[in-house]
């Protein structure tokens, strides 16, 4: 017999019918998905508000919160025939992220790599850390894609949504990933393509 999952999603749609956001609710899992990032305060104080309403409807006593996640996305793309020097412009080129073969690479590849980093501020765990980056075709353009997904797993469930005035446990733990992510993008990309993309503001 097949399981059957029990939830509802919920969701925006772009004019041209790509989504914009995307809310899913199941029995073991919360996911916000944002196409349209903008800032930080401005992305999470949105998402901040749904998942306080939602947890507020299930909250249990017995109902513990013993992960959460942020993960990111950013693409990049380049019109063929790539430059010789393309993956130099993008990336450091002693980052402790990609190996120094990576710069050998031509238009295709990928790399997958993940970590553990024990925790004990905001909250005693171990931080997971997977970064997969890969290219594929799209039309005339090659498109690459960083993934970097953090996660906070707690030795201890706890009440991430405890009224602690303007910042619960929730905001603090998520913050932490945030600037996990801004981190690593710092210590993988160029300075040229950190000014670039605004990574410091």
């Amino acid at each position: 017999m097949v399981p059957v999952e029990i939830g509802f999603m919920l969701h925006r749609v772009r004019p041209d019918g790509q989504p914009a956001w995307v809310l899913t609710a199941h029995q073991n899992s919360i996911v916000v998905q944002c196409a349209e990032y903008t800032r930080w305060a401005d992305v999470w104080g949105r998402v901040r508000t749904w998942l306080m309403k939602l947890h507020n409807l299930v909250k249990r006593s017995d109902l513990f919160i013993t992960s959460v996640n942020l993960q990111y996305k950013d693409q990049f793309s380049a019109p063929k025939p790539l430059d010789s020097d393309v993956l130099e412009k993008l990336f450091k080129v002693d980052s402790q992220y990609i190996p120094s073969r990576t710069f050998n690479n031509k238009e295709l590849w990928h790399i997958n790599q993940g970590w553990y980093l024990p925790e004990t501020t905001p909250m005693i765990g171990n931080k997971l850390n997977v970064l997969n980056i890969a290219t594929s075709e799209f039309g005339n353009s090659i498109v690459l894609v960083i993934d970097h997904l953090a996660r906070f797993q707690l030795d201890n469930p706890s009440e991430l949504f405890s009224d602690c005035g303007d910042r619960a446990p929730i905001d603090v733990v998520m913050e932490e990933l945030h600037v996990q992510n801004k981190f690593l993008l710092r210590n993988l990309l160029s300075a040229q393509m950190a000014r670039r993309i605004r990574l410091d503001g």
